[in-house]
């Protein structure tokens, strides 16, 4: 094996610490999984964001602004699954499931680290804003 350096780097890699050994043209491919991966956050992050607009256009009330950004948020996770599981030739439903409930995990907790701080700055006497409210600690 010390004969061939390469080789044995290589297989040392994948045996020891689990590592694939990089692509010898990666630097282009790359490139273009970073666009992707930015494209699909601005498509499938305005998703959400769109109950807003329609809120704003007058064909939705305010009210129901979070349960239509929710669902929209849910829909696009399920389809970006499926999609994902066409591509890398899994099972569409069980990528979609899982790519759903991994969202799901996220923004829940994303939506409790939110309103935790909320709440403690609330408790700080400051709204989330960051003005002081009146007669809070947060009052000079």
């Amino acid at each position: 094996m010390c004969k061939y350096k390469d080789f044995f780097v290589d297989h040392m890699m994948v045996v020891e610490l689990g590592l694939l050994p990089p692509e010898e043209d990666g630097s282009d491919k790359a490139l273009v999984k970073g666009m992707v991966t930015f494209g699909s956050f601005v498509v499938f992050g305005t998703v959400p964001l769109l109950s807003f607009l329609l809120v704003r256009l007058g064909l939705v009330s305010a009210s129901s602004t979070f349960r239509i950004s929710c669902c929209a948020a849910a829909a696009c996770m399920f389809g970006m699954g499926m999609l994902k599981g066409q591509l890398a030739r899994q099972p569409m439903l069980r990528s979609g499931v899982f790519m759903l409930l991994n969202g799901t995990v996220a923004s829940t907790a994303a939506y409790i680290t939110g309103w935790a701080m909320e709440e403690c700055l609330r408790g700080w006497g400051v709204d989330s804003g960051g003005t002081p409210l009146p007669g809070g600690a947060g009052e000079l």
